[in-house]
């Protein structure tokens, strides 16, 4: 299955907030207690994601991956925080774990990066 990444609409960041919740009970079940990991997401979170998908900041992106048509890992992108603008930086990158091994962190990256090239970043950071 080929992995697809295009630029996250609104109506995806419920997907999202599902990704990255998903993707954290599963690798941090030994580190945190499974109530904290329990609270993680909801209303808030999804609210948070649309707005930041609806009116980006300048020079911020997020991207989504999907397999099938299902979106199964994002990554978040922009202009660094507290560092010169010529700096970008990967803000975040979950891929939710039915899709690990499979190449969607990478087709992540690959695109990421590529972004942050074409809006002229001189460098990145993580």
């Amino acid at each position: 299955m080929t992995v697809v990444v295009r630029d996250a609409v609104p109506s995806d960041a419920e997907r999202i907030v599902g990704v990255r919740t998903n993707s954290w009970q599963v690798a941090y079940a030994d580190m945190f207690a499974v109530e904290r990991l329990a609270q993680l997401g909801g209303e808030r979170a999804v609210a948070w994601w649309d707005d930041v998908i609806a009116a980006p900041p300048e020079r911020t992106h997020t991207l989504v991956a999907s397999l099938g048509g299902d979106v199964v890992g994002f990554a978040h992108i922009g202009s660094a925080r507290d560092e010169p603008k010529s700096v970008g930086e990967l803000f975040a990158i979950c891929v939710g774990p039915d899709a690990w091994g499979l190449g969607v962190g990478r087709a992540l990256m690959t695109t990421s990066l590529g972004r942050l090239r074409t809006e002229c970043f001189a460098e990145a950071i993580l």
